[in-house]
């Protein structure tokens, strides 16, 4: 399972954060998913933000490529100090660690599917596809994407 746990300092304009992903395609964890958290005061409306998430592709021992971008268009609010979670595909395994209900998230969609490989995932406040490598460094000097919220 991949799960990311964000401890830098967080100021106002850093409020919606990608707290964990977590893939189920090792057998750890019954499905793939994205929990969003909200580290605001006021609630953060998700209409015209999007999820999106790339696979890597083993091509040699020591070396990955990047799948393209697929996107999931984000709806909903998330409250103050809480918690938005992005549920996708159930995994195969029949005794996961870590079982999470069928359409237990805020948004469901069984055919987003997170490799525990090699994964990539980016908030966006917009709903354009990505068409680049890398939304937080577009130009190799740090350049993020114009609606780069978030990325791992």
């Amino acid at each position: 399972m991949i799960t990311i746990v964000i401890t830098a300092q967080i100021t106002a304009a850093n409020t919606l954060l990608i707290w964990q992903i977590g893939a189920a395609t090792d057998g750890n964890i019954s499905h793939s998913f994205v929990e969003l958290y909200n580290a605001a005061n006021t609630a953060v409306n998700l209409d015209g933000y999007s999820l999106q998430y790339a696979a890597g592709t083993k091509v040699s021992a020591n070396a990955t490529q990047d799948g393209a971008w697929k996107k999931i268009d984000l709806s909903g609010t998330i409250l103050p100090k809480h918690s938005f979670l992005i549920l996708g595909k159930k995994g195969t395994t029949t005794n996961p660690a870590l079982l999470i209900e069928n359409n237990y998230g805020d948004i469901n969609d069984a055919a987003f599917e997170l490799s525990n490989r090699a994964v990539k995932v980016a908030l966006m406040s917009n709903t354009i596809p990505l068409d680049v490598n890398n939304p937080f460094d577009i130009d190799g000097l740090g350049a993020k994407a114009g609606a780069y919220a978030k990325s791992h």
